[in-house]
């Protein structure tokens, strides 16, 4: 019995399939790995989004200020957005 590739019904090519899967683990393995070296690295560790991790208990303790957390937020944002946009712009690509 031949397994159907539910891909090539909407005719995407199966190599293509692969190698998008292949290269969104491994964006995402980078990032699990680059982050937490990153972190550990006072100088920029209160500029990374895992800094927001804490930050409610932080806030409601008062062991911080939302000035602290300005920083992260800022950088989440707009890691958020230029994410937002790159999808966009591909799938505009990908449509033409």
């Amino acid at each position: 019995m031949d397994v159907v590739n539910p891909f090539s019904v909407i005719g995407v090519p199966e190599g293509l399939v692969i190698v998008l899967v292949m290269v969104t683990v491994a964006t995402a393995l980078a990032i699990l790995v680059v982050l937490p070296i990153a972190s550990t690295y006072h100088a920029i560790a209160r500029w990374l989004p895992s800094a927001l991790v804490n930050a409610p208990a932080d806030l409601v303790n008062g062991t911080q200020h939302l000035s602290h957390f300005v920083p992260s937020l800022a950088v989440s944002v707009a890691a958020s957005a230029a994410a937002l946009l790159i999808a966009v712009r591909r799938l505009a690509a990908r449509e033409t």
